[in-house]
């Protein structure tokens, strides 16, 4: 429509192209506004859930998913509450939880490796962290299952 403006003036084609100009900029803004709209409820609980799963080592990872979706503390800290009717700090607790469990049962790594992949500076800190929430020693875990695995090899 441009072109044709340009290309063929009458004494409307500045007014014309003075539209044009205009119908182009509120375009280009619709697209820059829909772009930065802020996802869904259910979409940012899928991508904390997501990230979390995926960052179970981080150091700070409630501050770190707060940035990643771009969402302040208490909005994470509602949305958890309102989602899975606990603290985003819990629910990341309990993934690692679930992961050394898995990790342990396994019998590959050493509790030390675990804890380190875990984002433990300490294997202690993490034997303790382990102990309170599953309520066994992490060797305990490791220990059973390789009775497990020796008693069947004998069978």
């Amino acid at each position: 429509m441009c072109r044709r403006e340009v290309e063929r003036p009458d004494e409307l084609s500045n007014l014309a192209l003075k539209q044009l100009h205009l119908m182009i900029d509120i375009t280009v803004a619709r697209n820059i506004r829909s772009k930065f709209r802020p996802p869904e409820p259910s979409v940012r609980i899928e991508l904390a859930l997501r990230w979390m799963a995926q960052n179970l080592a981080a150091p700070n990872p409630i501050s770190a998913l707060c940035e990643y979706l771009q969402i302040s503390p208490a909005t994470v800290v509602r949305m958890f509450q309102t989602c899975h009717g606990e603290p985003p700090a819990m629910y990341h607790q309990r993934l690692k939880m679930t992961k050394a469990q898995e990790l342990l049962k396994t019998g590959r790594l050493s509790v030390k490796d675990i804890s380190r992949s875990l984002g433990y500076k300490h294997p202690n800190d993490f034997s303790r962290s382990f102990r309170q929430f599953v309520g066994t020693r992490p060797k305990d875990v490791s220990n059973n299952t390789n009775r497990r695995d020796h008693s069947r090899q004998r069978q």
